[in-house]
């Protein structure tokens, strides 16, 4: 484990996370898209940034709950046999009409079995896990060790202790197909204390309950302690351990301290962070001199926006981890998704309407392409400098660790061209980027896949095929697809990337209705009414 961090008060952990955001924030705006790009257009009209948003909260939702039934297979070989997930829509891709089920079946995808009733792109996780080691983690704290301790049980994940120490328990044991993992269920506890309609989420002013930390620490202690109020059998090291320094009195604003090691810096404390980045980005965008200034001068809009969204990303990570290595990559993963989300809407719709022009998706895909690519490629080139075993050689000798490269190589083995076999997704992930939570692996994956899959001529094609991808990868592939899902989703928009068969359709998320109205208010809230 590593050294104890401190994490500062809630109140003032937005202003705290500035100096770490500085760096990020400054890259992401200055290098990775030119200025003569945005300098003609506006902030994109509402209805573009709702459907953006929207895309953004849907996809990372269906990317972790098509990974669950494989979450945590390291061993590709083991979602093979079960025939892998995802393939095509059974209902078609709008969830609506009877479509072909395509080669997954009866019987396909995580295991669990398909019925009439049950038919859908999700599936049920199978009834045991090929490399399960939850028998070997802590249930009194974070980490592993031993299993005296009931936080899991008593605390949070009611009822669930007893499937913990159980050699070759799933991790989600419990749920069924179209049902999200505990980090996902978090996202919507911040998507819905953006939308509480008391003092709005960033207003300067608000303070105690009714400030940023104070609504959604409130929110998380209220479901995470409460008996039946989700299904999953899991929590990860950070809850556990937040929650053992909560079970001892701590206040829950101090309730991070201590819990830096091993176990936390990873990319499960990304998948709460979209909604939180999203409404930030659009508040600091709308504030810029009262609005006059993003009419004239956007590329500074966007600027401050992106900004914005870096530290509230930090700032909401900290109510929850003490990771500063962790908060250094929220930071650039707040600010790009800010820069998807705000990129200017086609010269030829001039801003002007919500028509579907104005989308323009193949401008979103081209921002994420060009910037998932610039800066996965720069983390690998300097993860690879630092430790010369990661990856392995490629033609002639020479690592491929630039993303285009990458993904050349794997268009080229998906083609089945001779010189470039094997270097498919899954090898890239397993054999460059590592297959793993831990956020050096981690973050450099959501990177490569968004660059890999970037689609401006069929967005909805682009996200499944990025969400598929993910999940096909193994390892750490729920909340590594949460944090993809919401770049690719919100490059595409709901409207043109992300189908009811991955939303609340038929055979869509089990809890879609809900979820439907939880992203409205949301969007509401954050963005403004449609």
């Amino acid at each position: 484990m590593g050294a104890a961090a401190s994490t500062p008060a809630a109140a003032g952990g937005a202003a705290a996370a500035k100096n770490v955001c500085a760096a990020a924030a400054t890259t992401t705006t200055t290098s990775l898209l030119s200025a003569a790009s945005v300098a003609a257009a506006s902030l994109p009209p509402t209805a573009v940034l709702r459907d953006r948003a929207a895309g953004a909260l849907w996809a990372a939702l269906a990317a972790d709950a098509l990974a669950m039934p494989v979450h945590w297979f390291y061993n590709p070989a083991d979602i093979a046999r079960l025939g892998g997930v995802g393939g095509r829509f059974p209902y078609g891709e709008n969830g609506d009409a009877d479509g072909d089920e395509g080669a997954d079946g009866e019987g396909g995808g995580g295991g669990g079995k398909k019925s009439a009733e049950t038919k859908s792109w999700y599936r049920d996780p199978p009834k045991s896990h090929p490399g399960a080691i939850m028998s070997l983690h802590s249930t009194g704290g974070q980490g592993r060790g031993g299993q005296t301790g009931s936080v899991i049980g008593d605390v949070i994940n009611h009822g669930k202790k007893r499937f913990w120490g159980a050699a070759g328990t799933h991790y989600h044991n419990c749920l069924r197909a179209g049902d999200n993992t505990l980090n996902a269920l978090c996202l919507r506890l911040a998507a819905r204390a953006v939308a509480e309609p008391s003092a709005p989420y960033f207003s300067e002013a608000a303070g105690g309950d009714a400030g940023h930390a104070g609504r959604f620490l409130k929110s998380y202690v209220a479901f995470m302690t409460a008996p039946g109020s989700h299904d999953d059998t899991y929590a990860e090291s950070f809850h556990r351990a937040w929650f053992a320094n909560w079970a001892r009195g701590v206040a829950p604003e101090r309730c991070s301290e201590g819990t830096q090691g091993h176990d936390d810096s990873q990319i499960g404390g990304f998948v709460m962070l979209p909604p939180v980045a999203l409404a930030a980005a659009v508040d600091a965008a709308r504030k810029v001199d009262d609005g006059a200034a993003a009419r004239s001068d956007p590329a500074r809009a966007r600027a401050v926006a992106e900004r914005a969204a870096a530290e509230a990303s930090v700032a909401h990570l900290r109510l929850t981890h003490a990771s500063p290595k962790l908060e250094a990559a929220a930071a650039r993963y707040g600010a790009l998704l800010a820069r998807v989300a705000l990129a200017p809407v086609s010269a030829e719709d001039g801003g002007a309407s919500a028509s579907a022009a104005a989308h323009d998706a193949a401008t979103t895909q081209r921002v994420l392409l060009q910037q998932a690519s610039a800066t996965a490629t720069a983390l690998l080139k300097s993860e690879a400098a630092r430790e010369a075993s990661l990856g392995v050689a490629g033609a002639g000798g020479i690592r491929p660790l630039d993303v285009a490269e990458l993904a050349s190589l794997s268009d080229a083995a998906e083609r089945g061209e001779g010189g470039s076999a094997g270097w498919d997704d899954v090898r890239v992930l397993h054999r460059v980027t590592g297959p793993a939570c831990y956020i050096e692996s981690s973050w450099p994956a959501v990177l490569y896949l968004s660059a890999r899959h970037a689609d401006p001529a069929a967005p909805a094609r682009g996200v499944k095929r990025a969400l598929e991808a993910n999940a096909n990868a193994g390892g750490e592939n729920c909340h590594r697809g949460a944090a993809l899902g919401a770049l690719v989703g919100c490059a595409a928009g709901e409207a043109t990337g992300v189908p009811r068969a991955m939303r609340e359709g038929r055979g869509g998320l089990r809890d879609g209705a809900a979820i439907r109205a939880e992203v409205d208010a949301f969007l509401d809230a954050a963005i403004g009414p449609a």
